[in-house]
């Protein structure tokens, strides 16, 4: 009697949108990579397709409405409100829950932005409902563990480290006339890279830069570098923030390209963080890529993920948070010290760490299917 064939186990992701640059669809795009280089038949379905992710020469991306597939094993990423989250029991073969977290809506309602607000609420009642739906759940945080654990979920909840896919940069990869620009003028650069939305807290770090350019340094200059919402109150406040405090030293970037973005760390001195909410951070992977010292708050996920590579404030006052800005500045040793430890944390995400946990945890679900 001959043996089964053995045909190729399909591994399918499925997400809302699938954007270029955007934390989710830079996972998504990381593990389909994973499993394509270890000969696992996968595809991608989204909802919403950034035209600029087709330039990656990436195969097998497809419109969600098209899915009508028999998967063995389905991968679904949540990080906001999705409706089709709802749909997705019905769908053939075991489930992974990638889950990225979802803002708590206290953190926007002050704002007034009652469509952000309702988008956070409505979806943290749809990852509530579907808690029953997922064979294994993989996070990047103990965080964002607690999270599911709360909303109800009892299959395994495993954390799932971030994959920081850093290359070695040449002069290339930089925009040299932003560094001209900027980098010789003797101003000390502070930065922080980030949408502008609540959770960020935008208006405690522009607050103590204030704070250390008054009092402490006027030679110096904030970046901060990502989009917003130009129509939201709070992209609104922020924007107007530092003509209110007389503070011109501001510089609001908008969305930038990836050689931007990399010459906005290449002239930072410190890398600011005063999030209230982050399930994982991953600019403070990148600061520590880029070889510059952080100093963020103790919330959330930020302390977990910075894993002692960072100065840690537990007090928002806009003193304190100068005074270890001048004090990070100006202490060579401890700056060095931090970048140290910076790179010794990358090695818990890199990419061959990171892929042989996700192969892992594939193995265990994929079981040898007869054709």
């Amino acid at each position: 009697m001959k043996a089964p064939f053995l045909r190729k186990i399909r591994i399918v992701q499925i997400l809302s949108s699938l954007k270029y640059g955007d934390g989710i669809g830079n996972d998504c795009i990381a593990i389909y990579r994973t499993l394509k280089e270890a000969g696992y038949d996968t595809a991608i379905f989204a909802g919403n397709i950034d035209d600029r992710i087709l330039g990656l020469g990436l195969q097998d991306v497809k419109d969600l409405d098209s899915y009508s597939d028999n998967a063995d094993i389905l991968i679904f990423h949540i990080g906001h409100r999705w409706d089709y989250m709802l749909k997705l029991n019905n769908l053939h073969g075991k489930k992974i829950l990638i889950w990225h977290n979802i803002t708590p809506p206290h953190l926007i309602e002050e704002y007034g932005d009652l469509d952000s607000v309702s988008g956070c609420k409505k979806g943290l009642e749809q990852v509530h409902a579907i808690r029953h739906t997922p064979d294994l759940c993989l996070t990047s945080s103990n965080y964002n563990k607690h999270d599911l654990e709360k909303l109800g979920y009892t299959c395994p909840i495993h954390i799932f480290p971030h994959l920081a896919e850093f290359s070695t940069e040449t002069e290339e990869d930089f925009d040299q006339e932003l560094l001209s620009r900027y980098s010789c003028d003797g101003f000390t650069n502070i930065l922080f890279v980030g949408r502008i939305v609540p959770n960020k807290k935008h208006q405690d770090i522009i607050a103590s830069f204030h704070h250390y350019h008054r009092f402490i340094n006027s030679k110096s200059r904030l970046f901060i570098v990502g989009g917003g919402d130009e129509d939201s109150a709070y992209c609104k406040v922020i924007k107007a923030y530092p003509e209110f405090l007389r503070l011109d030293d501001v510089v609001f970037t908008g969305h930038v390209s990836d050689r931007q973005k990399a010459s906005y760390y290449k002239l930072a001195d410190v890398f600011l963080c005063m999030s209230e909410h982050e399930g994982f951070c991953v600019p403070l992977l990148e600061a520590m890529h880029y070889k510059v010292p952080i100093i963020a708050c103790d919330s959330s996920a930020v302390t977990e993920t910075l894993g002692g590579a960072g100065l840690i404030v537990r007090n928002r006052s806009v003193s304190v948070v100068a005074e270890a800005i001048d004090r990070l500045v100006k202490d060579k040793k401890l700056r060095d010290t931090l970048i140290a430890n910076g790179t010794e944390r990358l090695t818990d995400f890199s990419e061959e760490k990171v892929k042989s946990c996700l192969l892992k945890e594939i193995s265990v679900l994929a079981n040898p299917v007869p054709q």
